[in-house]
């Protein structure tokens, strides 16, 4: 018979979690931008290199942790790493990929601002009235 999850036991668990996963993303982050102000760098450049969009390069990265996930499901334990960090760096590279969504959305939010401002008629004054 399983366990009851209570809402208490799953806001400690989802703490630890994202405790965990912030613990990464900081120790790793260096490594993955070698020093460059933009998070993305390292997901930019292998989309470049290899002719993909920034989103496929993250889920290309993220795919070992789905892999592992997956396996441990099958065969009910880890391999080579812990499923609590498996987990932990599986919800880092989704933030990574929000992190890009929203990039792309204001990107296309700038785009569409620079168009509109191209063809805007100039105010008039309410003097000129």
């Amino acid at each position: 018979m399983r366990t009851i999850v209570t809402a208490e036991q799953f806001d400690k668990d989802r703490q630890e979690l994202q405790d965990l996963a912030a613990s990464i993303i900081s120790r790793k982050r260096p490594e993955y931008t070698l020093g460059n102000v933009n998070v993305l760098q390292n997901f930019d450049e292998a989309a470049d290199e290899f002719g993909v969009s920034p989103a496929k390069a993250i889920m290309l990265h993220r795919k070992k942790h789905l892999d592992a996930e997956k396996s441990y499901l099958i065969n009910g334990h880890a391999n080579s790493e812990p499923m609590d960090s498996r987990f932990a760096d599986d919800m880092n590279y989704l933030i990574l990929l929000y992190s890009d969504y929203k990039r792309t959305v204001r990107e296309s939010v700038d785009e569409l601002i620079n168009k509109t401002a191209r063809y805007s008629l100039p105010v008039r004054d309410a003097e000129d009235d």
